[in-house]
Parts: structure tokens; C-alpha cells; sequence
């Protein structure tokens, strides 16, 4: 969670797992890796992206899912790839709306600039359940640019 992942020599995040198992990407900024900025793979995983940034990769796609059992969803992002955005194979991708598919337009320390897209284009997480959890091992959820 709120993180920069930048100029990788391979992809910028990947996660898998053989069992039941959640993972989460909220309020991130992926950029210029060289492969796929996120890449999902493997077993009856629940995967959530939201309020985060994944652009100009060098893979495909921006997010790639593939093998079984695999739940995505996005929710405010600015998303982008080579060719195309998102790319699953025998999984469920659901949007709960909000994302955009346009150039962030980044500065060079890859923070967006005057007339981004991802300006004030987050939702407050305040109140979403992995929210709670932080909160309840000491931790704050990080809010940038919420728009409400």
C-alpha cells in the first residue's frame, strides 16, 4: 500500500498463491518496469486494486491474471499497457467503476502533474474493511487525493 514501484528490470509487482489467499495494491504508483507493471498468477486468490497508478510498462498489459481460481477487482485506477490494459485468462475481473485508461501524465519523479487523470480521482478508503485492519495494528491508511 502506498507505494512507488519504478524502473524495474523485470515486472514492477507479482503475486501468487497456491491456497485461499487475498492480496491488495491501494494507493500505488507503477510505472516504467520492464515487463508487466502487475502480474497475478495461481491458486483461489482474491486480488483488489484501487486509488493506484500502473502506466507505461513495458509488458502487454498493465495488470495480467492468469490461471485458475483468480478474483480481481479494480476501482479507481489510471491504468495502461503496451496493447491493452488488463488481461485475464480463466479467472473474473470486475470494475467497480472509476477507472481511467489515459496517460497519468507524470513529472520525472512519477508524480502526477497539473491535468492528470488521477488527480482527485481516488475514493477515500477510510471506510473500507482493510482500512479497519491497519487502524487496528497501529497503522494509517494513506489518503491522496480523495474525492470523497
Amino acid at each position: 500500500m502506498s507505494s512507488l514501484v519504478a524502473f524495474n528490470k523485470g515486472m514492477g509487482v507479482q503475486m501468487a498463491g497456491d491456497t485461499v489467499a487475498c492480496g491488495y495494491i491501494h494507493n500505488c504508483t507503477i510505472v516504467s518496469n520492464n515487463s508487466t507493471g502487475v502480474h497475478f498468477d495461481y491458486g483461489y486468490t482474491s486480488y483488489d486494486i484501487r486509488n493506484s497508478i500502473i502506466w507505461g510498462n513495458t509488458g502487454d498489459a498493465g495488470v495480467t491474471c492468469e490461471n485458475t481460481g483468480i478474483g480481481l477487482t479494480l476501482g479507481n485506477n489510471v491504468i495502461g499497457g503496451k496493447t491493452v490494459a488488463v488481461k485475464w485468462t480463466n479467472g473474473s475481473c470486475w470494475s467497480i467503476g472509476g477507472n481511467q485508461f489515459a496517460d497519468p501524465l507524470l513529472d520525472g519523479n512519477c508524480v502526477p502533474t497539473e491535468g492528470s487523470p488521477a488527480v482527485k480521482a481516488g475514493r477515500n478508503l477510510r471506510n473500507y474493511p482493510l482500512a479497519a485492519e491497519l487502524r487496528a495494528c497501529g497503522l494509517r491508511p494513506l489518503l491522496v487525493n480523495a474525492s470523497d
